[in-house]
Order: structure tokens, then sequence, then C-alpha cells
């Protein structure tokens, strides 16, 4: 895996109180906060940013860990042909670094983090003590682009490359276009600039299902209900996963989009540690 120390940080005053940790790989994991550890994956093209307004009330419950996945944010790269069974095995080796002898840990993930979070606790078993996924991607087939995103192209000057991250957040990414603020499209630049894994091909296809059936893990799925990535064929998709995880808990957040933890950081919290703690 090739590191990416040299890339510019997106620079938040949480950073200060963030424990900092380099896998022998080259992946970057974040720590803050006390109690039980709870690991956080982010979405495709994303970084740790994407649980920037969840830190605070988590990290009072639990101890976060917050990687960047391989390729993306601040990690090392690997091949772009990396298929996603391979992918997965690179995170569990950051996983077994960060917690030696199979010491037990919660997971969430949300969109492709949620995916690849699947398909981590259908190989760790009892190690992953429970584990919520939020929007997670392979969620149904034929998923595809939001009708109205834009792509970016070489020449763009950075007001244009902006103009572009805001729209595509709010076609794709929220319900509120409030949410998309200059903020929020300086995380999403940064984010979009330094993915170098193509996320989507394997987001785009129904492996979710293939994880799951492996899962032994009490299990939360959470859904946004303008979620525009969930928007066609969600009943079916939901009897679907019902039918391989009977147990499962299926939880929905009102009034938000994809990137629903950042949208509505108190909802989500809200569900999240009310499953943990169950």
């Amino acid at each position: 895996m090739t590191t990416h120390h040299s890339l510019p940080v997106y620079t938040h005053p949480i950073e200060e109180r963030f424990t900092v940790m380099t896998t022998r790989q080259g992946m970057i994991v974040r720590t803050i906060g006390q109690g039980p550890a709870l690991m956080l994956f982010h979405g495709g093209r994303g970084s740790w940013a994407h649980w920037l307004r969840n830190i605070d009330e988590l990290s009072q419950h639990y101890t976060l860990y917050l990687p960047d996945l391989p390729s993306f944010g601040q990690s090392g790269t690997i091949p772009k042909e990396t298929s996603m069974d391979d992918y997965i095995s690179h995170v569990i080796e950051m996983i077994k670094e960060v917690f030696p002898d199979n010491q037990p840990f919660y997971l969430a993930g949300f969109s492709f983090g949620g995916m690849t979070a699947a398909g981590v606790a259908s190989q760790l078993g009892p190690q992953v003590l429970r584990l919520s996924l939020l929007g997670p991607a392979g969620f149904r087939k034929g998923l595809s682009k939001p009708e109205g995103a834009l792509s970016l192209h070489e020449g763009m000057t950075l007001d244009e490359e902006r103009a572009v991250h805001k729209n595509n957040l709010i076609v794709m990414q929220f319900a509120q276009p409030e949410t998309a603020c200059e903020d929020t499209i300086t995380i999403q630049h940064y984010n979009i600039k330094y993915a170098r894994f193509n996320s989507l091909k394997p987001s785009f296809l129904c492996s979710l299902d293939d994880y799951l059936k492996d899962v032994t893990s009490p299990l939360q799925i959470i859904l946004a209900n303008q979620d525009a990535y969930m928007a066609v064929g969600k009943e079916e998709s939901v009897a679907r996963l019902q039918r391989i995880q009977p147990t499962m808990r299926m939880d929905y957040i009102e009034g938000a989009g994809h990137w629903a933890q950042y949208e509505a950081p108190e909802t989500y919290n809200k569900l999240l540690l009310d499953f943990l703690e169950t």
C-alpha cells in the first residue's frame, strides 16, 4: 500500500483532540472519546469527516475509532483494480492491528462503508459486538447516480469545482439544500479530491446480501426517508434483507437525505446509541 502522508489535511479544531495512529499498511486511524470501542466507517469518496457532526455526542459514550479507509483521505493507496473482497481483507488487517487478540468492538458504517462493515462483520463473527449500517451500499440492485448529478472535468477553476460539489450535495446527499453550506462544500472538495478507489462500482452491485448471510452480530439498518439512492425499490429491498436477517432492527430518519448522520446528527446519534445500548 502506497502511503500519502503528504496529502493536505482537512483541518478542523476537533483534530487537536484526536490521537492518530498509522498502521503498518499506511492506514490512518483517529481515536477520541471514552468507553467501549466503536469503529466508524465513512462512505465512498469520503473520509473521517463524514462523522464530523457525530463525534462530540458519540465520544461521550464510546471510544471512537475513525479510520480513513484504503485509498481515501490520508490513508495509503491500494491498486484501483482491487476487488471488494480484497478491499475488505485490507480493512481487516487494519482491525487486527488496532484491536489485537480479537478484542471485541462495535462497528457502524455509512454507504460504501456500510457494505464494507458488513463484509468485515461476516468474517470477524463475535468480535463485532453489534453492527449498524446507515444507507448501506449494495442495498438494492440496479442502483445508479440520482438524476441531476454533475461531473468534474479537467481545467475547472476552484469556484467551478465547488459549484459542482454544491449541486451534487443537494442532488445526491441532502434533503435540505441549506445543509450544503460553505463548510460542507469544503469537506466534500477534500474528500473527492483524495478519493483514489472507485467505490461506485461495488456500491452499484448487490453484494450486501452475500455479506449479511454470514453476519452473526445483532444488526441495525438505518434509512433516511429522502435518500435519493434508496428512492426506488426500498420496500422490496427491506423485505429481501429481512428474509436474510429476520431479527435485524430497521430504523428510519425523517427529513434527511443519504448523508443523514451529517444532516440529522441528533436523530442518527439517538438511533445508534439506542441500538448499541439495548
